[in-house]
């Protein structure tokens, strides 16, 4: 960006423009530079060339993650009695920090250490409340294709 103000905002070199040492004084405004992005994606959204590439990531991307919440699932019922201690452990820990705020006032060290109970026992409430996920269904190659061919038409 070397001057204007959203939405004029310009592109260009900014070693011509603050230092003078490039002859290259060509600068495009944010609005058309956009345009021909957007033109561009377009354009290689709709590329027949790209579309096995486009399933195969695609389909790798989504398997890591449904194989990511599964493992997340497991790991959860498993460590239930482990998360229901912990929960409890912080519980009483978050109790002592707070008689400690009200007899002591409030210190940055203690106030560091209640946020630190308290996002830890936000993260456990999340689990433990969590239904466990039922079987996450696989795709095929024609779903996955299908998908992405209506996204990639929903885009222009």
């Amino acid at each position: 960006m070397i001057n204007g103000k959203a939405p004029n905002v310009r592109y260009g070199c900014p070693n011509y423009r603050f230092r003078d040492t490039c002859t290259n004084k060509v600068t495009i405004l944010r609005t058309r530079l956009e345009q021909q992005l957007i033109a561009a994606l377009s354009t290689n959204l709709m590329d027949s060339r790209l579309e096995e590439e486009r399933t195969r990531e695609f389909a790798a991307q989504l398997k890591a993650r449904i194989e990511l919440e599964e493992k997340l699932a497991r790991e959860v019922e498993v460590n239930r009695p482990a998360l229901e201690k912990e929960r409890s452990e912080l519980n009483s820990r978050g109790r002592r920090l707070g008689e400690a705020i009200a007899t002591l006032g409030l210190s940055a060290f203690v106030a560091e250490q209640l946020r630190t109970v308290e996002s830890r026992l936000a993260e456990i409430d999340r689990l433990l409340t969590s239904k466990p996920a039922a079987k996450l269904p696989n795709f095929t190659d024609e779903q996955i294709t299908e998908f992405l061919q209506k996204e990639c038409k929903n885009f222009l």
